[in-house]
């Protein structure tokens, strides 16, 4: 994955760059309203002696990229049934078989938040040239 950001702060060691979100809508934003002025932060370290307004390269490998996009959104999916059909299987309740989905969905995005925060190297940043 490879994406071009603007760096709008940076400092001896950290940089922020903003990256403008992809349209989920084609480009139509006026039907759907999701991305209308929306951009994306990223922080990183700065390493390549970048400054504020610089236009940067930022790349992702796509096993890694295809990781969290799996850990973010396939996980807590299959997480999510799998807590409404242990709850229906052990109390044969649809209330108690949705709250135990939620209850299970939200562990496990808790549990995300907790043990993967920050992990480095992600992705790189490289100058535009």
């Amino acid at each position: 994955m490879e994406k071009i950001g603007v760096i709008s702060e940076a400092t001896e060691k950290k940089i922020k760059i903003k990256v403008a979100r992809d349209h989920a809508c084609g480009g139509n934003c006026a039907q759907c309203l999701s991305c209308a002025g929306r951009e994306l932060y990223l922080d990183a370290d700065n390493t390549g002696g970048f400054k504020a307004g610089e236009q940067v390269r930022i790349l992702m490998e796509d096993p890694v990229f295809y990781k969290r996009l799996l850990g973010g959104y396939a996980l807590p999916a299959v997480m999510f049934v799998l807590g409404v059909v242990l709850g229906y299987m052990l109390f044969a309740s649809d209330v108690i078989s949705a709250l135990s989905g939620v209850v299970l969905l939200a562990a496990t995005i808790i549990c995300q938040r907790i043990f993967f925060k920050n992990k480095g190297g992600a992705f790189r940043v490289e100058k535009m040239k």
